[in-house]
């Protein structure tokens, strides 16, 4: 083992069946030998109460907070805060609770100093001050209003601010994100870094695929969308390619994060919604579509997004049609763009005709975007040394 820690702070909990950017990158830097540390985000009461769907895990961790190990990775579980954040006393207390206690927690469990930190979620910079931490930096891969309540939005600008004014530099999903970064401090150093894709885990299913059972009596053409079903997601859209391709199934993998969204799409008989699959299941239903989707609105949350389901679908070589969401201008010979709801129809047309063509560039691309590609690069912005 290397003798330097990296630190992740979590955006969602390690081992969520959605995956995430954070806990992919901390698995590709740990299999190159480097201890890393994955903190999950603390957890209050009424979370319990508020989350879609409940979070039964969280409840237990709650009562109980825990360090977990694997090769080379520390999970640790945050202790329990106070609810009513929004209070600025709550806040204060919150802050030192978690601060001095994952201080200690961190004392007990690093056998060398912290040398980087990469945090995606600017609520942790109250917490950097009690570590010590050398190296930090903003690994910006949302608009700040996707991260929280639009009444914590106004705090959340504000962390951005001073976790973008400490940190060495900021890593950016998109070129749109390299701009809002810019416009906050115009001398800050900005690295476009995209998301990318386990290629070794998605081969390695792919060659024990299995059809997924759920879907085995869904009548073929079958559209598929892999990921939460939020609100960036551009509910219309889905329902008006579902009105006009009848005789199509459009399949939806994935937790239903928002009230009132489910009873909308159960009441169209060519929509199925299969729920949340384990992430390890992912490729075969990825394989099982013949068309795969980015069905992201144009707005302050899906526009300045780099969806990682995209590079999922290409590593299997599936075709894409997506919305005109800025990141996908630069791809359009991998992806087929709907720029309005009849183009985006006739796009899934045009890509289930010809789903077999160029399936082996598709793959090609995804490879070249693999999360072990992406660490090589982060450690040269990073300069961490690999023969260390």
């Amino acid at each position: 083992m290397r003798n330097q820690t990296i630190l992740f702070f979590g955006y969602i909990d390690f081992g969520h069946p959605l995956g995430g950017r954070a806990e992919a990158l901390t698995r590709a830097i740990a299999e190159k030998g480097f201890e890393t540390i994955f903190i999950e985000m603390p957890f209050s009461p009424l979370g319990f109460i508020r989350s879609i769907p409940p979070q039964t895990k969280k409840f237990r961790e709650f009562i109980f907070p825990k360090v977990k190990r694997e090769k080379n990775i520390t999970i640790i579980s945050a202790c329990p805060i106070l609810p009513f954040a929004r209070l600025k006393l709550i806040r204060g207390i919150n802050k030192v609770i978690v601060g001095l206690w994952l201080k200690k927690i961190l004392s007990k469990t690093i056998k060398n100093n912290i040398k980087s930190a990469i945090i995606p979620n600017t609520w942790w910079v109250q917490i950097i001050k009690y570590l010590g931490i050398s190296k930090i930096y903003y690994d910006c891969i949302d608009d700040v209003s996707v991260t929280c309540a639009s009444r914590e939005i106004k705090n959340y600008k504000k962390w951005e601010e001073k976790l973008v004014g400490i940190s060495k530099c900021v890593f950016v999903i998109t070129p749109l994100l390299k701009e809002h970064i810019l416009n906050i401090d115009s001398k800050k150093e900005v690295i476009l870094f995209p998301n990318g894709v386990n290629v070794k885990l998605f081969k390695k299913q792919m060659e024990n695929f299995l059809f997924p059972e759920d879907i085995l009596k869904v009548k073929r053409p079958i559209v598929g969308y892999i990921g939460g079903i939020s609100p960036w997601v551009d509910l219309e859209l889905l329902v008006y390619c579902a009105k006009k391709l009848k005789d199509w199934s459009f399949v939806l993998v994935g937790p239903v994060t928002s009230l009132g969204i489910e009873k909308i799409l159960l009441d169209i008989p060519n929509v199925y919604l299969l729920g949340l699959k384990p992430y390890k299941d992912v490729p075969h239903y990825i394989n099982a579509f013949d068309v795969c989707l980015i069905p992201f609105k144009l707005d302050e949350m899906g526009n300045p997004s780099d969806p990682v389901k995209l590079y999922e679908y290409l590593s299997i070589g599936k075709p894409v049609v997506t919305t005109n969401i800025d990141r996908m201008k630069e791809l359009n010979e991998f992806v087929y763009i709907g720029k309005d709801k009849d183009s985006f129809v006739e796009k899934i047309k045009e890509a289930y005709e010809k789903r077999n063509i160029d399936t082996e560039k598709r793959i090609h691309y995804a490879v070249q975007n693999s999360w072990d590609n992406r660490v090589n690069k982060l450690f040269e912005i990073c300069d961490i040394d690999v023969c260390s």
